[in-house]
């Protein structure tokens, strides 16, 4: 493709369909400066044009940069439309002997999952399964932001009716990541007293951290809980 050429022309010139090869430079272009500017609608409609006219799987680079452009235009539920592309791909890649294709960036696509108007805690549960599965290994940057998807997903399990939901993310956080941070542990304290009615399991959750990070936020949220169901003699 020309780089001088229009997204408009080039899609004109590609009727039918486009590889994923040949939309790459066409996305890509989309997250340049000058279209970041552009109004969100026309740009988000230029890019799922391209999009659907991709011929056959989505490549994971493809799917990478229109992550970035929905969470850039804040537009996370675009993401639904994408959502069985995403789905297949992964179960294409999991009977695959060989796999060359770049990695999807797990990070992405659940912070567009939380973001979304109507979060779909199964979705975010399901990303959580290929993130432990496919052994996806988080750059510092992607560490920080995940730690941070991680204890909003956890806080939105906030009813009894979520406790197997709850229970099932707590049991795909990687036991490494889950030792050092104090803030998953405090979100896993407050969400099983809510998934519970109470304050059992999150005195064990609270017993399992190590001193290092039994820090302000931990010992607050255990002893708010302790309280709540005058358990004084354990708060001492």
């Amino acid at each position: 493709l020309n780089s001088n050429m229009s997204i408009r022309t080039a899609l004109q010139q590609h009727s039918s369909t486009l590889s994923s090869h040949e939309a790459m430079p066409l996305l890509t272009r989309m997250l340049a400066k000058d279209y970041q500017t552009m109004d969100k609608n026309a740009s988000l409609t230029k890019a799922f044009a391209i999009y659907s006219k991709i011929d056959g799987n989505k490549s994971n680079a493809v799917m990478n940069v229109m992550l970035k452009l929905c969470l850039h235009f804040k537009a996370a539920d675009k993401i639904q439309s994408m959502w069985t592309d995403i789905v297949q791909h992964e179960q294409n890649k999991s009977k695959a002997k060989s796999y060359k294709d770049s990695l999807l960036s797990y990070t992405l696509l659940l912070t567009c999952c939380l973001r979304c108007t109507h979060c779909n805690i199964d979705q975010c549960i399901a990303i959580l399964s290929w993130i432990s599965s496919n052994r996806y290994k988080l750059t510092q940057i992607d560490a920080k932001d995940y730690s941070k998807n991680l204890a909003q997903l956890i806080s939105k399990c906030n009813h009894p009716s979520y406790l197997h939901e709850l229970q099932t993310i707590h049991s795909l956080i990687d036991a490494k990541q889950l030792k050092n941070d104090a803030f998953l542990h405090s979100a896993l304290i407050h969400s099983y007293e809510k998934c519970t009615r109470d304050y059992q399991q999150s005195l064990q959750v609270f017993e399992s951290t190590t001193h290092e990070i039994r820090n302000a936020f931990c010992l607050s949220a255990i002893m708010q809980i302790l309280l709540k169901y005058a358990r004084y003699d354990l708060v001492l």
